[in-house]
C-alpha cells in the first residue's frame, strides 16, 4: 500500500508478481483496490470476472483468475469499482479465497487502495504476512507518510518501508 495515489503500489506490486513467477514462484496478484481497481488496465487485461465476483459467489475462483501475458504469473483483477467495499472486507469468502490461495500458490501479492484514500488496506493487512509500504519521499510529504504509517500501526501490521528515490539524486542521498 501507499499514503496516497501516485506512489507507484501497483507499478511496483506487478513488477514484484512477475519477477517472482520469472523466479519459478507460483504467484497470484490480488486487485483489492476496490475503489479503483488498476492492475488489469496496467496490464493491458480486461477480464470478465474478476475478486468481486469471486467473492460474491457470482462466478467460481478459477474462472475469476487469469494470465499475466508476459509472465506465470495469475491475476484476480478488481473489476467494479465499489463505494463501500466494507462488507468484502469482512466477510469470510474474502478469507476462505486467501486460505484457497495460499494452498496453490507460494506468493500472494495484495494491491489495496492508499490508506488515505480508505481504511481498506489496513482491513486487508490482517491478511497478510507483511505489508509493503510504499512512498516517494521527493513527492509526498512526511506528515502525510506518517498520518498513514499510524494508520497501519493501529491495524497492527508487520511493516516493510520501501522508499523510493529517483535515480538522479541516489548518488546524493540515502533514504
Amino acid at each position: 500500500t501507499s499514503a496516497v495515489q501516485g506512489d507507484g503500489k501497483t507499478s511496483i506490486a506487478v513488477a514484484l508478481a512477475r519477477s517472482a513467477a520469472k523466479a519459478g514462484l507460483r504467484v497470484v496478484l490480488i486487485d483489492a483496490n476496490f475503489r479503483a481497481p488498476s492492475v488489469a488496465p496496467l496490464l493491458g487485461a480486461s477480464p470478465q470476472g474478476g475478486l468481486v465476483a469471486a467473492l460474491t459467489g457470482r462466478l467460481s475462483l478459477a474462472n475469476c483468475i487469469f494470465h499475466d501475458p508476459r509472465s506465470t504469473a495469475l491475476l484476480l483483477a478488481g473489476t467494479t469499482p465499489l463505494r463501500n467495499p466494507s462488507q468484502l472486507l469482512a466477510s469470510d469468502a474474502l478469507y476462505q479465497t486467501i486460505a484457497q490461495l495460499r494452498t496453490k500458490c507460494d506468493l500472494i501479492l495484495i494491491d489495496s487502495a492508499p490508506l488515505l484514500v480508505a481504511n481498506d488496506a489496513a482491513a486487508l493487512s490482517r491478511l497478510a504476512d507483511i505489508v509493503l509500504f510504499i512512498t516517494r519521499p521527493q513527492r509526498t510529504p512526511r506528515a502525510t507518510v506518517a498520518a498513514a504509517a499510524q494508520n497501519l500501526m493501529d491495524a497492527p501490521a508487520q511493516v516493510a518501508v520501501v522508499s523510493l528515490v529517483p535515480s538522479g539524486l541516489a548518488g546524493l542521498a540515502y533514504v
